[in-house]
This record gives C-alpha cells, sequence and structure tokens, in this order.
C-alpha cells in the first residue's frame, strides 16, 4: 500500500535504534532499511558514525557524547548528513534521549527521519545540548 507522495506508510516511519552503551551494540528496527536501503538490525556505534558524512561527524559525535556525559533528560537532536545504502546522503534530522540509573547513562534510544519529513518537528540545525 502507497500512502502520500507514492510511499509506503513504512517509509515515512523514522529509523528506530537503541545503543547498548554496556556492550555497544545498536540495534535498528527496520525503518533503517525502509528509508536508507540499509540491511543490518544490528551495528555498533563506529558503524553510525562511519555512514555520517565527513563535515558532519566530528559535531555529530562530539554533541552526542556529551549528551550521554551531561543528559539530564532533556532530548539531543542534531541534523546532518547520512550515507545511504545508495551513496548518497541524506539530510537527516536525529532525536535521542539518553537512558541513566542510578550508576550513570546505560544505553541511547534514538530517532532518525528525513530533514522535512512529517517526523521531523524540530526545525533544528545544531545541536540542543550544552
Amino acid at each position: 500500500m502507497k500512502g502520500e507522495g507514492g510511499r509506503s506508510p513504512e517509509a515515512s516511519a523514522p529509523a528506530i535504534w537503541h545503543w547498548d552503551l554496556a556492550n555497544g551494540r545498536m540495534k535498528w528496527d527496520q525503518g533503517l532499511q525502509a528509508l536508507f536501503g540499509h540491511a543490518e538490525a544490528v551495528t555498533d556505534a563506529a558503524w553510525r558514525l562511519d555512514h555520517i558524512h565527513p563535515q558532519d561527524r566530528d559535531r555529530v559525535e562530539t554533541s552526542l557524547q556529551r549528551a550521554t556525559i551531561v543528559n539530564d533528560g532533556a532530548v539531543w537532536s542534531d541534523q546532518y548528513r547520512f550515507l545511504r545504502a545508495d551513496g548518497r546522503y541524506a539530510t537527516v534530522t536525529e532525536r535521542a534521549y539518553v537512558v541513566h540509573d542510578d550508576a550513570g547513562p546505560r544505553g541511547v534510544v534514538g530517532a532518525i527521519a528525513p530533514a522535512g519529513s512529517v517526523h521531523d518537528r524540530t526545525g533544528v540545525k545544531t545541536e540542543e545540548v550544552p
């Protein structure tokens, strides 16, 4: 079934991921393949970082690292270029929430959606976490 603009409903949903900080694994839902063509269901943080455009990579990496340390329940958000399986870059908005317990950060849950999509309501051009 096709949705608005001829895209399937699955293609309009963001790619959801969960990063387990203890083992370094990132689990992705089917949105990664639907939006960006990647069939991987489990990656690591290095895989995600390698798929961020080189001109955006340091900024995004530093921003998310700081969020895992200083995040007090706020949502981290950034906009950057993400490498699709076909070799092209898509401008995306990514939002993430750091999951903490008494011992500190345990994981990060996030979503990546094409910038300007129905799921991108942030209007964010740069990081939001100080």
